[in-house]
């Protein structure tokens, strides 16, 4: 499926709070995981281990995400968004974030802080640039 012709992700309450209690259990570190779902609509979320431990910086380690895949093909689901936490900054994607798009037609939610508040945006991430897309909470 052709991720780009979304302009918004539907989170369930249930998996919005996860994203959220997962980026805060992580912190200091960034959190990383993948949003299984079909068409925009999440279905599961899965946490991948941030194989990098660090506070600035992600990478998904890669024999999680393989399992992953193989789970969400069995069950016929996409890859709706990857997320990732900036638990000591805003929710806007980085450079090193631009840098590393490896799914540039999958959308990424960024779980970040904006004071003591956690906030969930979502964008599709190019090279040099972003768009920002909706995410809905339902």
């Amino acid at each position: 499926m052709d991720q780009l012709n979304h302009s918004s992700i539907l989170l369930t309450k249930y998996h919005f709070s996860e994203i959220i209690s997962i980026s805060k259990q992580r912190a200091p570190n960034e959190a990383c995981g993948i949003i299984a779902g079909e068409g925009s609509s999440s279905k599961r979320i899965y946490e991948i281990s941030n194989t990098l431990h660090s506070p600035v910086e992600y990478l998904m380690d890669p024999e999680e995400m393989v399992r992953v895949f193989w789970e969400m093909e069995k069950n016929n689901w996409d890859a709706v968004a990857f997320f990732h936490s900036h638990p000591a900054s805003p929710p806007i994607p980085s450079p090193t974030d631009l840098e590393r798009n490896f799914y540039p037609d999958t959308p990424y939610l960024i779980v970040g802080r904006e004071g003591t508040n956690w906030i969930v945006r979502g964008f599709f991430l190019g090279r040099t640039d972003f768009q920002e897309i909706r995410v809905i909470i339902r």
